[in-house]
C-alpha cells in the first residue's frame, strides 16, 4: 500500500513533462533524447561539432543542428544567456503509449543496447535479464511495479546535479510463452 501511495504521489507530482502532439517528434531520433540532456553535462557546449563528437554512436553535425532546431521549435529547450536549457527537467509519455514514433524510438534504443553489449566495457553497463514464470492475474501488477520503477529513475534523474555524461536505462516485459 506504501509503494501505491508513493506511484501515485510521483505519477501525479507535475514533475513530468508529458510529451504529446507535435513534440512527438522528439523520438523519431535516438539522439534528441540524448541532446536535450546534455545541456545539463558539466561543461556543455551548444556548438554541433562539439556534441557531434560526445554522442555514442556519433552523429554527423548537421543531424545535431537539425535535432536542436526541433527541440526549440518544440519548447524541450529554451535559449539563455549562457546557452540551452531544458524547459522541463523531466519528460514523459503516457505509460500505455502506441504510437509509431515511440515504437520505432524504443526499438532504435533496443539496438544501441545490443551494440553497447558487444562494444562497452563490462564495466561501463549492467545488461541483464532474468525469466521467471507468472500467473496471468499478476502480470498487470507486475508491469505497474515496472512503471513504478522507471518513475523512481525519472524522479532520480531529475533531482541530480549537472552530469558527466549520458546514461540509458532500458526496461523489458514481455511474454515468452502463449497464456499471459
Amino acid at each position: 500500500e506504501e509503494k501505491n501511495h508513493y506511484y501515485e504521489m510521483l505519477a501525479g507530482s507535475g514533475k513530468f513533462k508529458k510529451i504529446e502532439g507535435s513534440q512527438m517528434q522528439f523520438f523519431e531520433a535516438w539522439y534528441h533524447s540524448v541532446i536535450r540532456e546534455m545541456v545539463d553535462l558539466k561543461g556543455f557546449r551548444k556548438e554541433p561539432e562539439w556534441i557531434s563528437k560526445r554522442l555514442n554512436p556519433m552523429v554527423a553535425a548537421k543531424d545535431v543542428e537539425a535535432s536542436l532546431k526541433l527541440l526549440l521549435q518544440h519548447g524541450l529547450l529554451v535559449k539563455t544567456a549562457n546557452g540551452l536549457k531544458q524547459t522541463d527537467k523531466s519528460v514523459t509519455t503516457e505509460d500505455e503509449i502506441r504510437s509509431i514514433e515511440v515504437m520505432k524510438y524504443h526499438s532504435n534504443i533496443m539496438g544501441l543496447g545490443l551494440q553497447a553489449l558487444n562494444k562497452v566495457p563490462a564495466d561501463h553497463r549492467d545488461i541483464s535479464s532474468v525469466t521467471f514464470p507468472i500467473l496471468k492475474a499478476d502480470f498487470p501488477k507486475l508491469k505497474k511495479h515496472l512503471q513504478f520503477i522507471r518513475k523512481e529513475l525519472r524522479s532520480f534523474a531529475a533531482e541530480g546535479q549537472s552530469g558527466d555524461g549520458i546514461v540509458q536505462v532500458n526496461i523489458q516485459l514481455f511474454p515468452l510463452t502463449t497464456g499471459i
